[in-house]
């Protein structure tokens, strides 16, 4: 598999340092004037606009399937690894900027989303039990109510950085998709349980030596999760409760 690099090349535009409320050109024109040599540098080298600037922004070239996103602080994207000291190059023919050192972050794959896909595929049975050991609590009424973050964690240790996918990670991503799925499948098998928390809906994952509580609280249907051997002690204190109606046990979880 071909090897891509993160890499941000840090470069010195001393026009960008002459704001005097920070960074930033003190002109229109001396951005102009940055993007427009920066640019040309990178086409003459055989590079492609991909995106020209908006609003402010940075323009960015791609060669094949590297792209760098052409800021005056730092030249940021992902490229070959042999390639890297051939921009270096690229990058030390000037005079309108000062290159000063490169800094190499993680391997990025060249894999299209059906490839990404089957890999995942590939280690469902490993991520469904990542997601059951996260979500166990040590205690029968306690639960994850940060879904969000909970999957991020088990996901870190499945997922691949991807040329396509260099920046953040959202909703919509296919591998958040993909977990997601895998979790709300388990809470569909009630493999996870859920209750309605002071913070809101949480979850957990099911231990059959716990014993579910069923019951209305002035008539809305709620549940509580209990060892078997603080069962009778939780059945009272709901029974002397004059609007807690309907009380019902279920037991071993299932």
């Amino acid at each position: 598999m071909t090897n891509y690099k993160k890499v941000y090349f840090r470069i010195n535009t001393p026009s960008y340092y002459k704001n005097k409320y920070g960074v930033g050109f003190e002109s229109n024109e001396d951005g102009e004037i940055f993007q427009k040599s920066i640019t040309e540098l990178f086409l003459n080298d055989g590079w492609e606009i991909k995106k020209e600037r908006f609003n402010g922004g940075c323009n960015s070239v791609m060669k094949d399937k590297q792209e760098l996103y052409l800021h005056p602080q730092s030249i940021s994207g992902a490229v070959l690894e042999e390639d890297i000291s051939k921009i270096e190059n690229v990058l030390s023919n000037n005079g309108l900027f000062k290159f000063e050192k490169t800094d190499i972050y993680e391997s990025l794959f060249d894999m299209t989303d059906e490839e990404y896909l089957e890999m995942l595929k590939s280690m469902s049975k490993e991520i469904k039990n990542s997601i059951l050991k996260f979500f166990k609590t040590k205690k029968s009424n306690l639960y994850v109510i940060d879904t969000w973050g909970a999957l991020q964690t088990v996901l870190n240790n499945y997922s691949v950085k991807r040329i396509t996918k260099m920046f953040g990670r959202s909703s919509s991503d296919l591998d958040y998709i993909f977990i997601s799925e895998i979790f709300e499948n388990l809470v569909n098998e009630g493999k996870i349980i859920t209750a309605q928390c002071q913070s809101g809906k949480g979850y957990k994952t099911v231990d059959y030596n716990d014993t579910k509580i069923l019951y209305k609280n002035e008539g809305t249907e709620q549940e509580t999760v209990c060892k078997s051997k603080s069962l009778n002690s939780i059945l009272k204190k709901l029974m002397n409760c004059s609007w807690i109606t309907d009380v019902r046990v279920v037991d071993n979880m299932i």
